[in-house]
């Protein structure tokens, strides 16, 4: 069974004390006023001192954003999100582990 812990913002992950690094981060590319999706990825990554797992949520096709995921090893989900592609990217990141949510 797996569990998440959803976040809405950078800070809450920040000041969040985690047992274990998640298997998979899922992060909206436009969060607002604050650093885009790839920026809160890249901040997550540094604080665990992990390379963990991420996809990236967007309707934002553009293929510069394509390529800045592909350079950090971000997997790229277009909106509207099929539930399938969903449950396929949780299912090819293995063990009954922390999923971080936030869409």
């Amino acid at each position: 069974r797996r569990r998440h812990t959803r976040f809405r913002n950078v800070t809450g992950v920040q000041t969040c004390a985690l047992p274990i690094s998640p298997d998979l981060l899922v992060v909206d590319y436009h969060l607002g006023a604050g650093p885009d999706g790839l920026t809160v990825i890249e901040r997550i990554r540094a604080e665990w001192g992990a390379e963990v797992a991420a996809a990236l949520i967007t309707a934002d096709r553009d293929a510069t954003l394509r390529a800045r995921a592909r350079g950090q090893r971000v997997d790229l989900l277009l909106k509207p999100v099929k539930p399938a592609a969903l449950r396929a990217l949780l299912r090819g990141r293995g063990r009954n582990q922390q999923v971080a949510l936030r869409a």
